[in-house]
């Protein structure tokens, strides 16, 4: 994951015993990744502070 230029890690999914991750954990996954890295983002730039 990258955030404001900054290489910051990766997430990762590993299936349990049935080998196959259900849909909605992956969706659930997508979501955070994608909220993360925004989150990430903003640091840089000031974004979503309070004055």
């Amino acid at each position: 994951m990258f955030g404001n230029g900054h290489y910051y890690g990766r997430f990762m999914l590993r299936p349990g015993y049935t080998g196959v991750v259900p849909l909605q954990a992956r969706l659930v996954a997508v979501t955070l990744a994608d909220q993360a890295g925004a989150a990430l983002a903003d640091v840089g730039t000031g974004a979503g502070t309070e004055s």
